[in-house]
């Protein structure tokens, strides 16, 4: 793997590492770690065993899912969203450039997810939470 794919994975994960701590867990749904890991595990494996035909067919269809699901965001939800994609982009090229370091880089994105709570019951557009 590429270090700046390395880098954008282990960002990205640090954004929903800060999301999942500016939020409480929800009710009734203990959050298992090491299941967690595990789950990553498996995935990683099953795309290293993906060919590059595969891998493309993959992404597509992910970024499908994604916009599928941004589109039924509601607008304040959708303005975090987008916020947030901005910092968390803004803070990769910070370290890519050199000017931060990755340590700096996580406290950066906490303290944001910290300043920038997410909205409440924002999350679908027919009002549903």
């Amino acid at each position: 793997m590429r270090p700046t794919t390395l880098l954008c994975a282990a960002l990205a994960a640090l954004s929903l590492a800060a999301t999942a701590q500016a939020q409480p867990p929800r009710a009734g749904r203990p959050i298992d770690r090491e299941a967690a890991r595990e789950r990553i595990a498996e995935r990683r494996a099953q795309w290293q065993n993906l060919t590059p035909e595969q891998r493309e067919a993959k992404k597509t269809e992910l970024k499908a899912r994604r916009e599928a699901h941004l589109e039924k965001l509601g607008p304040a939800m959708r303005t975090w969203v987008d916020a947030r994609n901005a910092q968390v982009r803004s803070t990769a090229e910070q370290v890519k450039a050199g000017t931060l370091t990755r340590e700096q880089a996580r406290t950066a994105l906490r303290d944001w997810m910290t300043a920038n709570p997410r909205p409440a019951n924002a999350r679908a557009n027919d009002g549903t939470p």
